[in-house]
């Protein structure tokens, strides 16, 4: 079920955990700089739950987790920081997968995009130019281009105005409290990834959607509408995907792999008719490999599948 009445005119997007996996390099930089002080290194959960309320505080927190302040200004550590860690920003962080088909898809809709992020201006600039990501966005709003970050949705107003459009006509998507609670009090609809840097469950987030793969974002923006004549079947098609899910679960338990990829098979035709290409991807993909692959493996391909098809249950009147 899509998120807004209409297709909206621009996507923001945070950045880290939201666009790219950046864990393994901020962990990296953040040891680097414990290790000028004889700190202790900390573990990629310890400086997860750092990241995402800006440098400063990642910096801070980094000195205070690992026995307490160090006689510098916060200011000079994070000059520091930021000198050994923007050139090397970009040696193992990665954009999550499918996102740059999603925002191929999206920018080919006509969509203005933008990035919102606490990180700092310049650093953001060198990783979206290195990942290849720069030339999507027509607006970068980083953390030394407003005069306060987000929650504050003040970030988000900065590329509303900059993009000429209203609160109704954006989407957020984010993957952190900040990311949604700015969003929200701006009055930009929200979209949280369940696979980012989240400090909790997102569940708890209080975003308006969640998605577990970018192959899910189009369908959810309104771009991948069932056909006209489709469309009033759509309560229709949410009851019979939940049938056939119970007998997916069924022949995932038996031996008839035959069946089993005949059934999968007419599951795919039916997402692809009703544009949900996200799940018709994941059950082609649980399609090819219904005769070689072993149980376990079908279990594992077919997860993702019963999660994407419980909330389409849920959002769908």
């Amino acid at each position: 079920m899509s998120l807004l009445t209409s297709p909206p005119r621009a996507v923001l997007f945070d950045l880290d955990g939201t666009l790219i996996d950046s864990l393994p390099d901020l962990v990296a930089a953040v040891n680097r700089m414990l290790a000028a002080w004889d700190r202790a290194p900390l573990s990629a959960n310890a400086v997860k739950a750092l990241v995402g309320g800006g440098a400063a505080i990642l910096v801070e927190q980094a000195f205070l987790t690992t026995g307490g302040p160090v006689d510098l200004p916060v200011e000079d550590l994070l000059h520091r920081f930021m000198a050994d860690y923007e050139p090397r920003s970009a040696e193992s962080t990665r954009p999550w997968p499918a996102v740059i088909e999603t925002l191929t898809r999206l920018k080919e809709a006509g969509l203005a995009l933008a990035v919102c992020t606490n990180k700092p201006s310049g650093a953001t600039k060198v990783v979206l130019a290195k990942l290849g990501l720069a030339d999507f966005f027509d607006v970068v709003v980083g953390a030394n281009d407003t005069p306060a970050l987000k929650p504050d949705p003040i970030h988000i107003q900065v590329i509303l105005d900059s993009l000429g459009v209203t609160a109704e006509q954006a989407v957020m998507v984010g993957d952190s409290y900040n990311d949604i609670a700015a969003a929200r009090a701006a009055g930009v609809a929200t979209v949280a990834v369940s696979f980012g840097y989240a400090h909790g469950p997102v569940a708890e987030l209080g975003a308006n959607r969640i998605i577990d793969d970018y192959r899910e974002l189009p369908a959810l923006l309104g771009l991948d509408r069932p056909p006209p004549g489709l469309a009033d079947l759509q309560p229709a098609f949410a009851r019979e995907m939940a049938r056939d899910s119970d007998i997916l679960r069924d022949l995932l338990a038996g031996d008839d792999r035959a069946a089993l990829s005949d059934h999968v098979h007419a599951m795919r035709g039916k997402c692809a008719m009703f544009g949900q290409p996200d799940l018709a991807d994941r059950l082609g993909g649980l399609e090819e490999e219904t005769l070689r692959a072993s149980p376990a493996e079908l279990e594992r391909l077919a997860q993702p599948i019963f999660t994407r098809l419980e909330r389409l249950a849920s959002e769908t009147p």
